[in-house]
């Protein structure tokens, strides 16, 4: 394959891959509101815009299937059959199986799979389909593409005239209906024309469209679209991601240097500050710091995505596992339009999985069982996202008969995770905690969905590794709510540097509320906890130096205290200095145990020195767990 066939193949790769993505929800959205129109066009464009540009490439098998799903659309579009759970499973089974072909094209992969079944399925589930009277449809329209799967590429063949010309010879007598379509569709090639070769490969080779059911691209409003998706094309450019952390990573890189030259020019200043050189030398850094900070913002807004990319599967996965297992949930996303960097995109998606999953599972109630209890019959999950300063919030709650704390602890007990007295000591906040022990579960006997305590322990693990921290919020018999906070991006942060046990280090600076300058005696101590008491609230203190294994002052004169908000957890920690604050790039260290070294890794400085950046969530977490008992 050439590179210019290669760079068609990949922009159709790209592109059915969009749209399968974009399919699943709407089914979902579908299935909620019920036979909505624009939500069916919505679909049936994706599946006619795929099924062309397959046949064009010849990728037979996907033409196959999308045309036979495209079908049973077509007739709930033009209101010929009614919408049924049995239609949408067979038509999501369709967008699977789209989506292992399509795998297997980006991979340069034969298809081994035999479509042959499905598209029989799909053929079947439309001839059975309830007619809007209630009867069954029969399979009067030219529909099941089976019969000659191979004829669209050898266009040669003859297209198998028999089953249509019966209707072709009846047509006659009152051909007012039809004349339309078979009108407009010669005109439209005339002012189209030179569009139509270079926006949309020809649907022809999908055999059933010659029979004049899929010709009508043009006249309707599919029609219309092609053209702004053209625009837009214009206006954008696929760029290989790979270039693109590239570009970061020189980012970075250059931050680094710039944040070496103010420090240099200020050290320069302190002794040249008089010469005109000097003068001229401040400028232009200055000027450097601004398109270097310029710099960095474009290239971070380069890596932006919406939420919605991960968002987006959900609804498909919560009606699978709900109808499963029997329960009828609704899904409700708001704040996906909330962007967050590349890096978060491809890890948050996992930890959300399971703890929907564990919502679907543990949390809501089957039908009779929340009737019972004087709920709807239908629970509700809720995603909202949403973006507070540096950071994104993200909360999924259900209302359903949330945690049950007492049973928390005694499975705990019975692991062996704490002793039947720390757990009757046990905040309610702190047994809540619990689930996230790996290996730990409520469940007598493990299911294929839970039961073996390796969900929340990833949900934990994962929000860990993006720099973000996780806190539940339970009520009984209202439901649960998970809060995920997690940085806008991963590679450059604001950092307050410190210095603690004879080390300096970076503090990420949104997670820091306040600095206080406070003298021994006013750090008090509370059943053998120090705490400083600030605006009549008390904060628990911690020496950041015993935190990292090393030692603190024995007699400071004052210390500072670093008030640090890690979601509801605040909590103090004592430093020597304070040295400033400062733009760094996050490296990861190789070996380095970001868990139990509280680090998220390190970063040069102005001055040319390696620093270890704190982990404030690590932190928190470890600190809580101190104090839980």
């Amino acid at each position: 394959m050439d590179a210019e066939m290669q760079e068609i193949v990949t922009d159709f790769v790209t592109e059915a891959e969009e749209s399968l993505d974009r399919i699943d929800p709407l089914f979902v959205d579908l299935e909620t509101k019920g036979e909505d129109q624009e939500v069916l066009n919505d679909i049936f464009r994706c599946l006619h815009t795929l099924k062309g540009a397959a046949g064009f490439l010849g990728f037979q098998k996907v033409v196959d299937v999308a045309h036979a799903s495209e079908s049973i659309l077509k007739k709930l579009r033009d209101g010929e059959i009614r919408l049924t759970k049995h239609l949408v499973d067979v038509v999501l089974r369709s967008v699977d199986t789209l989506r292992v072909l399509i795998g297997h094209v980006k991979h340069g992969e034969e298809a081994s799979e035999d479509t042959g079944p499905l598209v029989a399925a799909l053929a079947d589930a439309l001839a059975t389909a309830p007619g809007k009277g209630g009867a069954a449809v029969a399979p009067a329209t030219p529909v099941p593409p089976t019969p000659a799967p191979e004829a669209p590429r050898t266009v040669s063949a003859p297209p198998t005239p028999a089953p249509e010309a019966p209707r072709t010879v009846s047509a006659p007598p009152t051909p007012v209906p039809e004349a339309p379509r078979a009108v407009s569709a010669p005109t439209i090639p005339v002012p189209e024309a030179p569009r139509a070769v270079s926006v949309l490969p020809s649907p022809a080779p999908a055999g059933p469209a010659a029979k004049g059911e899929h010709l009508p691209a043009p006249p309707g409003p599919e029609g219309q679209r092609s053209v702004p998706d053209r625009r837009d094309a214009l206006q954008n450019l696929r760029v290989d991601i790979g270039r693109i952390d590239k570009v970061m990573d020189l980012t970075g890189e250059v931050v680094l240097a710039r944040n070496r030259l103010l420090t240099l020019v200020n050290a320069i200043g302190s002794r040249y500050g008089d010469d005109p050189a000097f003068e001229n030398l401040s400028e232009t850094v200055s000027f450097l710091d601004l398109v270097t900070s310029d710099m960095q913002l474009s290239v971070l807004k380069m890596r932006m995505q919406p939420l919605q990319k991960v968002f987006g599967k959900f609804p498909r996965v919560v009606r699978d596992i709900a109808s499963g297992m029997g329960k009828d949930i609704e899904l409700k996303i708001s704040g996906e339009e909330t962007e967050v960097d590349r890096s978060v995109i491809e890890h948050i998606g996992d930890p959300l999985i399971h703890i929907l999953r564990n919502a679907i599972d543990h949390g809501i109630e089957a039908p009779d069982v929340r009737k019972a209890a004087g709920k709807k019959e239908r629970g509700v999950i809720s995603i909202d996202a949403s973006q507070k300063g540096t950071q994104v919030l993200i909360q999924v709650s259900d209302d359903g008969h949330g945690i049950d704390i007492d049973r928390v602890k005694r499975k705990a007990v019975e692991n062996g995770l704490v002793t039947a007295e720390d757990a009757e000591r046990m905040t309610d906040e702190a047994a809540i905690h619990l689930i996230f022990q790996p290996g730990f579960t409520t469940m007598d006997v493990a299911t294929e969905l839970s039961g073996r305590g390796v969900g929340m322990d990833v949900v934990l693990t994962s929000i860990s590794r993006l720099n973000g921290y996780v806190e539940i919020r339970t009520n009984k018999g209202a439901g649960t709510t998970f809060r995920i906070s997690i940085p806008l991006t991963l590679a450059i942060i604001q950092s307050l540097m410190v210095r603690a046990g004879g080390g300096q280090y970076a503090i990420p600076l949104a997670l820091v509320e306040e600095i206080l300058r406070v003298t021994p005696g006013e750090i008090a101590e509370t059943a053998g906890q120090k705490v400083l008491v600030i605006r009549d609230r008390v904060h628990p203190f911690f020496e950041l130096a015993e935190l990292i294994g090393k030692e603190s002052p024995p007699d400071p004169v004052f210390r500072y205290a670093v008030v640090v908000a890690v979601g509801d957890n605040r909590f103090c920690l004592g430093v020597d200095k304070l040295v400033g604050e400062e733009e760094v790039v996050i490296k990861p260290i190789d070996g380095l145990t970001m868990e139990s070294s509280h680090m998220i890794g390190a970063t040069i400085t102005g001055e040319g020195k390696v620093v270890l950046i704190l982990d404030l969530a690590s932190v928190s977490r470890s600190l809580s767990g101190a104090n839980r008992t």
